[in-house]
């Protein structure tokens, strides 16, 4: 078996054991993403500045209640050189129960959690792994890569969710005054194509490939979309921010002529698993996921949506989800 990091490092046995090290500088910046705050803490004022330029709607001021990341330098002649031409891009896992570690060709990186029991108050039936902090290791040092930054928060977001009932998909979503639609499928399926349609028939995009479901309390047992910045080709500076209910869930097939068809309960939760990026492949939290995305779907359920690659599917989405029915 290869070990853990030996891809990216080249002495992996020298990765760090714990939360620690010599900050960039003192500068710290909070962000939100679904209804968590992030702060930063350990920049210097350019790497501040860096979040600040890529995030200016979601700062806030520094809170108590904010996920700390601590970022540290390493030294760039830690990792290894190879030929990135042709190559996937990817990142190597090590879970564990109290934590996870992760390494990249360009960072490394730690989520720490709070390991909870199911107790008689709480809707969970397994235990809760929460995050309480995160740290960050790269060798940008005079303004914190965005690319680093955004691979990072991506997987701190997903444990994030979560621990708190919900789930990151790898997914389009498009918002109008009935709600939020999602739209799952592999790459290649056509999300992005949907998203600039969708866009260009008035509808607002939230995102072409990452979108976050949370518990919606205010309707029971539902869920919401809560937007990220995070995008695919369709671009961050044409998203639509906000939080919209969740109103329906589709796995794009590409078709000749459109069609829309309920999907099974079991080939719902199968497409959902497959689109949980990082916590799908923790054996750790597979409990834990596998109780939020039978939820979801006991909650919205799901179609199979036949997409010809025009605005004219919007036609059948207009229809309302009442006159779908989904298999039991």
């Amino acid at each position: 078996m290869t070990a853990f990091a030996s891809k990216f490092l080249r002495t992996p046995d020298f990765f760090p054991g714990r939360i620690a090290g010599e900050p960039f500088g003192e500068a710290q910046v909070s962000i939100e993403l679904a209804g968590d705050r992030y702060r930063l803490v350990g920049l210097n004022h350019l790497q501040r500045a860096s979040v600040e330029q890529r995030f200016p709607t979601r700062l806030r001021e520094p809170g108590k209640g904010d996920v700390e990341i601590r970022v540290f330098p390493i030294a760039k002649e830690e990792f290894t050189t190879f030929d990135v031409a042709g190559w996937t891009y990817w990142m190597d896992f090590d879970h564990q129960p109290q934590r996870v570690r992760m390494a990249a060709v360009d960072f490394l990186g730690i989520v720490e959690f709070d390991r909870a029991a199911p107790s008689e108050t709480s809707e969970s039936a397994v235990f809760v792994d929460r995050v309480t902090r995160a740290a960050l290791w790269t060798f940008e040092s005079e303004s914190l890569s965005i690319g680093v930054l955004e691979n990072f928060l991506r997987v701190v977001l997903s444990y994030r969710l979560l621990g708190r009932g919900g789930v990151m998909l790898h997914s389009a979503a498009v918002a109008n005054c009935d709600g939020a639609r999602v739209f799952v499928g592999h790459s290649g399926a056509g999300k992005s194509t949907l998203s600039q349609l969708s866009a260009d028939a008035g509808h607002q995009v939230l995102s072409d490939d990452i979108n976050t479901l949370v518990p919606h309390r205010a309707e029971g047992n539902s869920f919401a979309v809560d937007q990220v910045p995070f995008a695919g080709d369709f671009g961050n500076e044409r998203l639509s921010e906000g939080k919209f209910p969740l109103v329906g869930i589709y796995r794009l097939v590409q078709a000749e002529k459109h069609g829309l068809e309920p999907l099974a309960p079991s080939d719902t939760l199968a497409l959902l698993l497959a689109n949980s990026p990082f916590v799908n492949s923790d054996e750790h939290r597979m409990d834990r996921l596998l109780e939020v995305l039978l939820r979801l779907v006991a909650s919205i359920g799901g179609h199979r949506l036949l997409f010809r690659q025009d605005a004219g599917f919007w036609d059948l989405l207009s229809l309302g989800q009442a006159e779908l029915k989904t298999p039991s």
